[in-house]
């Protein structure tokens, strides 16, 4: 997912080097901010806040991808971990799977 390997803020890859760290440390997670997702695929943003159910399992899946593609070439696919993406927003302060 371009989203992932392309949002920078200033020189650093905000979620590239996030998901990077959390992996070495064995938290597999990816904590995205919802204004950055919305600064970089609106349409994106929109599908994931009025169908968190169906977009979220995309963007874990495209997460996993990514980790694999670029930090696990040696690792067997079942070994890869799954990723739960996190999404939060200043806009509410519940969690998208508790809608």
């Amino acid at each position: 997912m371009h989203f992932i390997l392309e949002t920078q803020l200033g020189n650093q890859y905000i979620y590239r080097d996030q998901l990077q760290r959390n992996a070495s440390e064995g938290k597999h997670y990816l904590k995205v901010e919802m204004k950055d997702l919305l600064n970089f695929d609106e349409p994106l943003a929109e599908a994931l806040k009025h169908t968190p159910a169906q977009i979220l399992p995309v963007f874990e899946s495209a997460t996993r991808a990514v980790y694999r593609n670029h930090y696990a070439l040696e690792m067997p696919d079942s070994e890869v971990p799954v990723f739960q993406v996190q999404v939060s927003s200043g806009e509410h302060e519940r969690m998208l799977r508790d809608l």
